[in-house]
């Protein structure tokens, strides 16, 4: 659900699945959705709108190649990018 909490967080568990090439679906929070933007690791889902849920579940569920890649892309973006190694210098 899109809060101004969830606007303003990243939760742990995003980066564990994109790790695990878990394909990615998510609310449409603002850091959330620029990352799964960013990488292609995923689909946003507008807040509250099941009907667009179900939409992006099926488009998912009919292109098994899509989800392949988001997986990989997540994987890429996580060894790559988003982890302890390459962002600790940052603070």
């Amino acid at each position: 659900m899109k809060t101004e909490h969830t606007d303003n967080t990243i939760p742990h568990k995003l980066f564990q699945y994109m790790l695990l090439k878990k394909p990615i679906l998510a609310t449409n929070c603002n850091p959330i959705e620029r990352i799964l933007k960013e990488t292609n690791a995923g689909r946003v889902y507008k807040s509250g709108d099941s009907e667009d849920l179900a939409e992006k579940v099926v488009e998912l569920f009919n292109n098994e190649n899509e989800l392949t890649q988001f997986g990989i892309n997540g994987n890429k973006a996580v060894m790559d990018k988003y982890n302890w190694n390459e962002t600790k210098s940052s603070y």
